[in-house]
């Protein structure tokens, strides 16, 4: 998309290369959210280490920046999709709530400071 120019070259090739990236980061993405739940409920089941701070910790952290980076792909990939004069990637309000809120809840959060 950035070696499209003024001169009529499509964007399509590189948005299409784009959104088919962001697309499977999101497929994986939900594919590790179902697994990691299933493994949850499984591993519940079975032990009685869960009860420890630090596993609900671990556990909670571990979901909740997946959710967050979930949420941010999903929103990328129909951004994309919309192409470069869609409705989402013109109005910067759905950027923010969608993309750079749910980002810095998790750096807030989650991160290392």
């Amino acid at each position: 998309a950035s070696i499209a120019d003024d001169k009529g070259e499509s964007t399509a090739p590189g948005t299409h290369t784009m959104v088919a990236g962001i697309a499977f980061q999101t497929v994986t993405m939900a594919i590790f959210i179902l697994l990691f739940i299933e493994y949850i409920v499984k591993y519940l089941r079975r032990s009685k280490d869960w009860r420890t701070t630090s596993w609900k910790v671990l556990v909670a952290t571990l979901f909740a920046s997946s959710i967050c980076i979930f949420v941010r792909s999903v929103y990328r990939v129909v951004e994309l999709a919309q192409g470069w004069n869609g409705n989402l990637i013109t109005h910067e309000v759905y950027f923010i709530v969608l993309d750079s809120v749910l980002m810095l809840i998790f750096a807030l959060r989650f991160g290392c400071w």
